[in-house]
């Protein structure tokens, strides 16, 4: 009888009876509940989905347990019996995919078990999330739990009863995530329960938004939570991740065109007067605050952060006036202490300051709220770049050993790029290399084989290299492979944008208002002073980086519009500026 008890422990110590398994659990929206608005509170913690590749959308389950985003069609979770288990029958097509590999890299040595009700049934999500390397065949165990110690246990919920019960039998960690997401959403909401997790709400070191976690960040999170950073639940001062997806993708769309419109409107003004040679000092302060208007909104963004996000307007306008407020005062402190110094020294030197000091994310330009699904918002990379490019230029020959002062301020940032990875230089270190190009182009010693050869020591060289090519539209890999290569589908999203169409309409009306007479006004102030050429250069170095890194292309349009724009503010002064 004790040999036979000792085996019985031997037994149940092995199988793990209920102990320590981490779970995932799947729950549909109305199952979920409440049947309350979710403007009428607040909930922490967020799941954000990838792009749907189908109207269904399954492909975002593999996100899970693959740490990758696929392009997969719903026949992926197509199932047959088989015995007392069930068949996957796209098994083979996602073992072709890279499917499993990318799991191992996931789950590490983590393996699954599908959990099954009562009846001994399961949805064919939380079994294709199970199925692992070696067997298209899923077993499957029930709630009562005798299952291998350590695995992964998934198993989709049918009501919160069934999930306390799980989690009260596998005494470790649970993760509940509502899927699928809402119709026109890319986000819902999940849930922790059981023992061995952190204090306060996790962090991903990606997005850097407390409470939101990529799908196929999900494993990481349940497996080894300590890979993230935990902070104190703040949601009810900031209002949630929700919330910040509605304000940007909704609110900000609409702020957003009204700008775009009425800078676009300033712009073709400003053509107009210079073409009938009147000067204007009203269109040119209009031309300056349509040039910091990046900083403004991402200034006024970390307001609405910190002081809520219903008063959004009022940080964004109060975010305005101090730039404005500070600008004068710099500008009169320019001209007393540097009378030689460009005049777009001041705001130049306001913008750089804010865009350094602010955090996009928390803004109607934030990447990580927005649509896009970049890792950087074009416009506030540009707004940064440019405006570090106008402040060296402007600094540049206002006085004896003003050189050294560009320099010191260049090479402070390329340490503070190197060291502290701030947001340019954090998500694409191809970007390390701006303060390097913004002091050649204030300095004037920018060369074609110079961009060149900026160009080609970019990551993305060897990324072609050694990975090769793929086609990934919106972030979604067609295999495992595709995941380290360069993805040429950014080329098409930029010539196929939006934006794209809204630059060439304005560069379409500013043709219909100027002529040749605003291009030799244009050549001749160029002439007359080469610090307004500084963005054209850096417009034309931010091109070459986007030739090997798409995200560089939006901005190259940006900085030629920047460009353009102090010509404007130069040429509608009532008087040149002092060289």
């Amino acid at each position: 009888m004790k040999a036979l008890g000792l085996l019985l422990l031997l037994c149940l110590a092995t199988l793990g009876m209920a102990q320590g398994n981490p779970t995932l659990v799947l729950i549909q929206p109305f199952r979920a509940g409440p049947d309350v608005d979710i403007h009428m509170y607040v909930h922490p913690q967020w799941i954000q989905w990838p792009a749907p590749a189908t109207e269904a959308g399954l492909n975002r389950l593999h996100s899970l347990v693959t740490g990758m985003d696929w392009q997969s069609r719903d026949t992926d979770f197509t199932i047959a019996a088989a015995g007392d288990g069930f068949r996957v029958r796209n098994y083979e097509v996602l073992k072709s995919r890279g499917h499993f590999e990318a799991r191992r890299r996931t789950l590490g040595g983590t393996g699954t078990a599908l959990v099954a009700s009562g009846e001994g049934s399961a949805s064919p999500a939380s079994i294709v999330l199970a199925v692992e390397e070696g067997s298209p065949v899923v077993g499957s165990v029930t709630a009562a739990g005798l299952w291998p110690k350590g695995e992964l246990l998934v198993f989709e919920a049918r009501s919160w009863n069934e999930i306390v019960e799980l989690t009260r039998s596998t005494q470790g960690r649970t993760l509940v995530l509502e899927f699928p997401p809402l119709a026109g959403q890319s986000w819902s909401r999940f849930w922790r329960f059981g023992q061995g997790w952190p204090e306060g709400i996790p962090v991903d070191p990606d997005s850097n938004v407390p409470g939101l976690c990529p799908a196929r960040s999900a494993a990481k999170l349940l497996l080894d939570p300590k890979a993230f950073r935990w902070q104190k639940d703040d949601t009810g001062e900031w209002g949630g991740a929700n919330r910040w997806f509605e304000h940007v993708q909704q609110t900000g769309k609409v702020v957003l065109g009204l700008l775009v419109a009425l800078a676009a409107a300033i712009f073709v003004y400003g053509v107009y007067l210079m073409t009938t040679e009147r000067r204007q000092r009203l269109t040119s302060l209009l031309v300056q605050g349509a040039l910091v208007v990046p900083a403004a909104l991402v200034l006024g963004g970390n307001g609405t952060r910190l002081f809520g996000i219903g008063g959004w307007f009022v940080w964004v306008g109060m975010a305005v006036g101090w730039l404005g407020i500070t600008a004068i005062l710099l500008g009169i402190a320019q001209r007393r202490l540097l009378p030689r110094a460009h005049p777009l020294l001041a705001v130049a030197a306001v913008s750089f300051a804010s865009l350094s000091l602010a955090d996009p994310t928390w803004s109607i330009l934030s990447p990580h709220f927005g649509e896009s699904g970049q890792s950087l918002s074009p416009l506030v990379l540009v707004a940064w770049f440019g405006s570090l490019v106008l402040l060296l230029a402007s600094l540049r020959d206002a006085r004896l050993g003003s050189e050294w002062a560009v320099r010191a301020v260049a090479a402070a940032c390329l340490g503070w790029g190197l060291l502290a990875r701030p947001w340019w230089g954090g998500q694409n270190s191809a970007f390390l290399v701006l303060p390097l190009l913004a002091w050649l182009v204030a300095e004037g010693r920018i060369r074609p084989w110079m961009l060149l050869g900026v160009g080609f020591l970019t990551p993305s060289v060897l990324q072609v290299a050694r990975n090769g090519l793929t086609w990934a539209p919106n972030g979604l890999h067609p295999n495992f492979a595709s995941a380290e290569a360069f993805d040429l589908s950014q080329y098409a999203r930029f010539f196929l944008s939006p934006f794209l169409l809204v630059m060439i309409a304005v560069t379409g009306l500013v043709s219909l208002f100027g002529d040749r007479f605003f291009v030799h006004q244009c050549r001749r102030m160029l002439a007359q002073d080469p610090r307004r050429r500084a963005l054209w250069a850096a417009g034309a170095g931010m091109f070459v980086l986007g030739l090997l890194n798409p995200a560089a292309l939006e901005a190259a349009v940006f900085l030629a519009v920047g460009a353009l724009g102090v010509l404007l503010i130069d040429g509608l002064r009532p008087f040149e500026p002092t060289l």
